[in-house]
């Protein structure tokens, strides 16, 4: 059997987001800027090693660390219930929230060993609120691109701050994560089972629409897509929308996934994806039929119209 999987991603304070996560049967990988000890006892530390598949090839970065340390975690003779993968967003070599879930994902070794169950990502919404009041970008790239995978959005110090302030926070995180729930521990108590146990990656896609904040926060960010069809696709068209979007879109794709149905099939299947790597497999292994047809696309610079096109040829 799999053992779950998290992806925990954060900046000041890490270490003391994994303390809450270290418990019996719950495997830590971290990086070595998170100072193991009584904070993350027992955790593994690593440093990023990246190398791609394909030589020059950006969308094939795989992490080379990760792979040995995931596989060392779950190869023991007490086999962990959960893997903990923590990502410093302030650490430039191993910020890559991405080719962390990439690598997760496409590696076929790790695929028989572990199954992702989610992303979260901590964020101080004091200092994304100081950045904007003294004129600096809000986010790094890297925050970017970890919020807009992410599955939950956990705030700190979020008493900290005035409503108005807040308000604004609040905005900003659910533009720049579409699939995520945002949970602030100071306002509402936030539990393990918040956080973990969530197989938010395999099913239908928790997502919301992106806010219409996005033209006023001076910021780069992803395309959200939501592409929706009540109503049996055809099953050669839909398989040529998967390979379109793939490949012609591969680099540029920070993540998608959604539940389809095609014409004569008895049941529907899931997929999802991260840049180059794309998979399926029959929506009854998650009990959740979901609706017909609905597939969310997240990434950097998508031609929206034509994405909204070809899957409009499947449904044809």
């Amino acid at each position: 059997m799999s053992s779950a999987i998290t992806v925990v991603a954060g900046g000041a304070g890490l270490d003391r987001l994994l303390a809450h996560v270290a418990t019996p049967g719950t495997a830590v990988i971290a990086p070595r800027s998170v100072v193991p000890g009584a904070f993350v006892p027992g955790a593994t530390m690593v440093a990023a090693d990246v190398e791609s598949r394909t030589p020059g090839c950006s969308c094939c970065a795989v992490r080379l660390d990760l792979i040995a340390a995931v596989e060392r975690a779950v190869l023991r003779r007490e086999r962990p219930g959960h893997v903990v993968v923590a990502v410093d967003l302030d650490e430039p070599a191993a910020a890559d929230v991405v080719t962390v879930v990439y690598t997760l994902l496409s590696d076929p070794d790790l695929a028989r060993l572990v199954r992702l169950d989610g992303v979260v990502v901590a964020v101080d919404p004091v200092a994304l609120a100081t950045r904007r009041a003294v004129g600096l970008p809000v986010l790094r790239r890297a925050e970017i691109e970890a919020l807009a995978v992410a599955d939950r959005v956990l705030v700190g110090r979020a008493d900290a701050l005035t409503p108005h302030v807040a308000h604004d926070v609040d905005a900003l995180l659910h533009a720049v994560a579409p699939y995520a729930y945002v949970l602030a521990p100071a306002r509402v108590p936030v539990g393990r089972a918040d956080l973990f146990g969530i197989d938010a990656w395999h099913g239908v896609p928790h997502h919301h629409q992106p806010s219409t904040v996005r033209s006023s926060l001076g910021l780069e960010l992803p395309d959200t897509v939501v592409l929706r069809h009540q109503g049996a696709l055809d099953p050669d068209a839909a398989d040529l929308f998967f390979d379109r979007l793939v490949t012609g879109n591969a680099p540029r794709i920070l993540r998608f996934q959604g539940v389809v149905v095609g014409r004569g099939s008895v049941g529907r299947t899931c997929c999802h994806g991260v840049r180059s790597y794309a998979m399926s497999h029959p929506a009854a292994e998650d009990g959740d039929p979901g609706p017909d047809n609905l597939v969310v696309v997240t990434g950097w610079g998508l031609d929206v119209d034509e994405l909204v096109d070809d899957f409009r040829e499947a449904t044809a």
